[in-house]
This record gives structure tokens, sequence and C-alpha cells, in this order.
């Protein structure tokens, strides 16, 4: 029986939650229109999506360079420099701008 009341008061506790994160992210863009939120949203989303891609075809290349080279200190040398061009902040505001 307790357990239940736990159960309900952890999925009371965390809607309470969301709803605060709703309404700080909401009051962060008080000032800008729906427009400037939907870009901003897009920009941060298309930055993370375009991140992993690179992390993926650098961990890709890293494994190729190690099992042509046989030399660790090659392969991660390739998977750090993909990792620092992909958390790279101009990114994704330069492909959004570059194809949108």
């Amino acid at each position: 029986m307790q357990t239940r009341n736990f159960g309900k008061t952890m999925l009371i506790v965390l809607i309470g939650l969301m709803c605060l994160e709703t309404l700080v992210f909401g009051a962060t863009y008080v000032a800008t229109d729906a427009t400037g939120i939907l870009k901003e949203v897009a920009t941060e989303q298309v930055g993370g999506d375009i991140g992993f891609v690179i992390i993926l075809i650098g961990l890709a290349l890293a494994g190729l360079t190690l099992i042509t080279t046989k030399n660790f200190m090659i392969s991660g040398l390739v998977l750090i420099g993909s990792i620092v061009f992909a958390m790279a902040p101009d990114l994704a505001s330069g492909i959004i701008s570059q194809f949108a």
C-alpha cells in the first residue's frame, strides 16, 4: 500500500517539474516572437543532430585508421578531432543559413 502512494507522489512531482520546466523555457523567450523561438530551437536541435553524426563518422574513421595503421595515437587523434569539430558552435547556424 505504501509503494502505491509513493508512485502517485512521484508522478505528481514529475508532472510538476515538467510544468515548471515549460514555464522557465517560456520565460526565457518572452522578448521574441514564435518565429524566433522556433528558429532557436531548430538551431539547437540541428546542431545536436549534426554533431552526433559527425562524431559517428569520426568513430568510423578512427576505426578504419586503427585497422589500417595499427597505431592507437593516430586513431585517437582522429576521434578527438571529430569530437572537437562537432562541438563547433557555428556549425549548425552555418548549415541552417546555407540551406534554409
